[in-house]
């Protein structure tokens, strides 16, 4: 907990914005009407921002703490990215099996996409291709199943969140702000997913809201998972800042491969999306170098770890 603490305000005020973008994920279809092809830019964007700061920022940080320079630089990097490909593959397996990343509005799995195209299926990653059960049926399962993924989901973000705020040196501000940015962007996008399956089976929008807020929660337990119990254990950090760059690729990736196939027709407007994103997560990369750099002056002898920009 130790490692938390110099930035503790900061973590406070990064769970409180993530609570924040949960509700505004399961209250925005009463909000506004969602349409989808709206909803692929936006997720082309928060793609390339995860994209770019998984390579930017979550994998120089996992590779800075697992070796830094010197002899032990090359296995440094080998560590980092061992564990960059088991968080790609447990998020793919994640999602393989629990179904959650549906990112649509709750009338969409009964209405045509408003994009004026024909698509070879409802998008959504959905999961429901049982015939032998009622629709009712089918999608109060496929709701429990997004809760199990996305509870899950959010305690490994809670984590990566947790080990991003412990790699920051004492007197660094917006600590783990990398992390916590892919997280943000892309909670809305969850909490959304939760509201579309239960809003089929008819729950309240009080229901939904108190869902998506339990589904936070998973995120500050994350975070004490970190510090209570990985934090002391060696590089760990550094493992689970990789582990965090490939489960974010792995997120990023599976909203992006889809629409290869579905919006052939606005291939250069998702195409523009997706460089912005990844162009603003370089832009944020370079300013946490400099917050380092300024931060690396304050408190040298306190960050053990060998940084790129400290000279």
């Amino acid at each position: 907990m130790d490692s938390l603490s110099p930035h503790a305000s900061d973590l406070g005020i990064e769970l409180v914005l993530l609570a924040v973008a949960a509700v505004l994920g399961a209250v925005a279809p009463r909000l506004f009407r969602l349409k989808h092809r709206g909803m692929q830019f936006a997720l082309s964007g928060v793609s390339g921002v995860m994209i770019g700061l998984a390579c930017f920022h979550l994998l120089p940080h996992a590779i800075e703490e697992l070796g830094g320079k010197g002899p032990s630089w090359m296995a440094g990097v080998e560590s980092a990215m061992i564990a960059a490909v088991v968080g790609f593959c447990a998020m793919f397996l994640l999602e393989r099996f629990f179904c959650f990343h549906h990112h649509e509005e709750p009338e969409s799995g009964e209405a045509a996409h408003d994009c004026g195209h024909e698509h070879g299926h409802e998008h959504g990653h959905g999961c429901d291709h049982s015939h032998s059960q009622s629709p009712s049926h089918a999608h109060s399962m496929a709701a429990v199943g997004a809760f199990g993924g996305l509870a899950i989901h959010g305690l490994l973000e809670g984590v990566a969140l947790g080990a991003a705020v412990a790699a920051e040196a004492p007197g660094v501000r917006l600590a783990g702000v990398g992390t916590f940015l892919a997280i943000v962007l892309h909670k809305p996008f969850d909490s959304l997913t939760i509201a579309a399956l239960m809003a089929r089976v008819g729950a309240s929008q009080a229901k939904i809201v108190g869902v998506a807020l339990l589904l936070f929660l998973t995120i500050p337990v994350g975070v004490a998972v970190f510090a209570f119990g990985l934090s002391g254990l060696g590089d760990m950090t550094g493992l689970v800042l990789a582990f965090a760059a490939g489960m974010f690729l792995c997120i990023a990736t599976s909203d992006l491969l889809p629409e290869l196939q579905f919006h052939s027709h606005d291939r250069v407007g998702l195409s523009v999306a997706l460089l912005a994103g990844i162009a603003i997560a370089f832009g944020i990369a370079r300013l946490e170098h400099a917050t380092h750099e300024h931060g690396s002056a304050v408190e040298p002898a306190e960050h053990g770890h060998w940084h790129p920009h400290a000279h």
